[in-house]
């Protein structure tokens, strides 16, 4: 799996800028992107997406965790 430069441009630029809501909008889409394709992952991919996953949650409310948590859940 390729993530692309546009993706982790607007990732990198979400952490600098301080910007709460496009730090939840990029987590939610990473997490989107990773459970959609989790299955077919092998552990070197699920480990990158461990990184980015846990890089952006120490940055997010809890509330917002809860909300994306509840949503891997029901899957």
């Amino acid at each position: 799996m390729k993530f692309t430069l546009a993706l982790m441009s607007e990732l990198e630029d979400a952490l600098q800028s301080g910007a709460p809501k496009r730090r939840v909008v990029m987590l939610r889409r990473i997490t989107d992107l990773f459970l959609s394709d989790a299955n077919r992952l092998n552990e070197e991919q699920v480990g990158v997406f461990d990184e980015i996953l846990t890089h952006l949650a120490h940055r997010i409310e809890e509330r917002v965790l809860s909300q994306i948590s509840l949503k891997f859940w029901r899957r």
